[in-house]
């Protein structure tokens, strides 16, 4: 007997019975991979605090061998200086010879998590149940029982004598004792699943006091790290600072020397200057005496020059001045008579420009006038002529009734085809222009119109040759030759654009 999702089933015969879960995982808490990715986190930033460091020892050597050549060109460092070289050395030494980090008990930590997630999924075999063998002998040997008590009462009842009635009474009493077997097993299944899920969380719980542990121990190895990084740092810092204020000491005395060098030279170059500047001076002194002279005789001569020069330019000046002032006279005359004709000119084109305005006016307010007497007039002549199609409207479909009843009863077959409209043999019709005009603006339809035109004889069709009809003294060859040629002549007196046209023409298959 198996029994799944909590539905539990006894077979008859009791020889074999067990329960199993369906597959179920006891997964890893949350909190562990919680825990998993925070290690992950910090594992990641130790790392990069290991590459600054090795970054940090990298720029300390190239320091260092600046130190060391500075060195060679006479510079001694002191004996502070070398302290805290020492001190720096030994701080760096203890950062680098810091070790990974290892977990005391990560062998018992990994076999508890093993244990975990290698657990195999809950299952319940009640022949392995030792409670449930307790019971089922019990009640087998209870239901024995009852099955021999029922079985002697119904063999007394029969004088002694063993029957059917007997066994199958001994029978039920013993199923009775089988069934209330039948009725522990779900409380059972339930102690050996809380049995199960008890363990479960033992095990997580001692996973969970592991970790803790670890972090804790890992927190530690973290901040004894920091410290001697934080070690490291300080030394690091103090050196550079004691070996700059040790070298700048040094370089100090060295400026000092050489600038009360560079002075002592200054002094002795600035004297031998100023006697070689003496007596260039005295040389430059004669040399400018003697140009002086020769640009004072050369001035005087230019002045005089261009003192007569300039007399000839002040009477050059006047004349042409005067001549200007006389050509400015000449000139204001012209400007004075040209604005008084274009004043002249304006006041006659204003005059008549009023003039033509006001006819213009007069003009516009007749032909508004007229047109809209017009409109009224053609108002008017659409009310009748729309009226009067109507009327004609109504006879059409009067005739186009009494006619479609005579080709009936005729036996031609029922309304007129195509071809009775389009002259093939037989007589044309006449359309009145009331309802060629409703066809064309598509008030009535093409089978009205039809019908309501006029058959033609062919006495009276002069020459349309094979039948047609006639409008406003115009004869079609037959209504397609109509629709063509009023389309045409709509087109050409601008009533539908070429778009249209292209339309209709498709549309009637032209």
């Amino acid at each position: 007997m198996a029994v799944n999702n909590k539905k539990y089933s006894l077979s008859g015969n009791q020889n074999k019975a067990s329960w199993s879960s369906s597959n179920r995982n006891i997964s890893v808490s949350d909190d562990y991979e919680k825990r998993r990715k925070e290690i992950d986190a910090k594992n990641k930033e130790l790392e990069k605090i290991k590459q600054q460091n090795q970054a940090a020892q990298r720029q300390a050597s190239g320091l260092v061998k600046n130190i060391s050549s500075n060195s060679n060109r006479g510079y001694v460092p002191s004996q502070s200086v070398t302290n805290a070289q020492n001190k720096k050395t030994q701080a760096e030494n203890a950062v680098s010879n810091y070790g990974d980090f290892t977990y005391k008990n990560q062998d018992a930590l990994q076999a508890a998590m093993d244990a975990i997630t290698n657990r195999e999924a809950f299952s319940y075999d009640l022949n392995a149940d030792a409670l449930y063998q307790q019971y089922k002998d019990n009640y087998m040997a209870q239901g024995k029982q009852a099955m021999t008590d029922a079985m002697g009462q119904a063999a007394a009842l029969t004088g002694g004598y063993g029957s059917s009635y007997a066994s199958s009474v001994g029978n039920q009493a013993y199923q009775g004792y089988l069934q209330k077997l039948n009725d522990v097993v779900p409380e059972l299944y339930g102690l050996a699943l809380d049995t199960y899920q008890i363990e479960g969380q033992r095990l997580k719980d001692n996973y969970g006091v592991l970790s803790t542990d670890r972090d804790t121990e890992y927190g530690m190895y973290v901040d004894k790290y920091n410290r001697l990084a934080g070690d490291r740092d300080y030394y690091s810092n103090d050196y550079y600072n004691v070996y700059n204020q040790d070298y700048g000491q040094y370089r100090d005395n060295v400026a000092d020397e050489q600038w009360n060098k560079e002075f002592d030279e200054g002094v002795r170059q600035y004297n031998e200057g100023m006697a070689y500047q003496r007596e260039r001076d005295n040389v430059a002194d004669s040399q400018w005496q003697k140009e002086f002279d020769e640009d004072t005789r050369r001035y005087n001569q230019n002045y005089n020059y261009q003192v007569g020069r300039d007399k000839v330019a002040d009477s050059q000046w006047e004349r042409q001045f005067t001549y200007g002032q006389e050509r400015d006279k000449v000139a204001d005359e012209q400007w004075n008579k040209t604005y008084n004709e274009g004043i002249r000119q304006y006041e006659l084109d204003r005059a008549y420009q009023k003039d033509r305005d006001a006819v213009a006016d007069s003009q516009w307010q007749q032909q508004f006038t007229y047109g809209q007497s017009r409109d009224k007039v053609a108002d008017d002549q659409w009310e009748r002529q729309f009226a009067y199609g109507q009327e004609r409207d109504k006879v059409a479909d009067s005739q186009w009734e009494r006619q479609f009843a005579k080709s009936s009863s005729g036996g031609s077959g029922g309304s007129r085809s195509s071809g009775d409209y389009q002259g093939a043999g037989d007589d044309g019709h006449v359309a009145n222009s009331t309802q060629v005009s409703k066809f064309k603006n598509g008030v009535v339809s093409e089978k009205n119109f039809m019908a309501s035109a006029q058959p033609i004889t062919r006495g009276n069709r002069g020459n349309t040759g094979n039948g047609g009809f006639k409008y406003n003294g115009t004869t079609y060859r037959d209504y397609n030759d109509y629709i063509y040629k009023e389309l045409e002549r709509s087109y050409n007196y601008g009533l539908i654009d070429e778009g249209t046209l292209s339309y209709l023409l498709d549309e009637y298959n032209f």
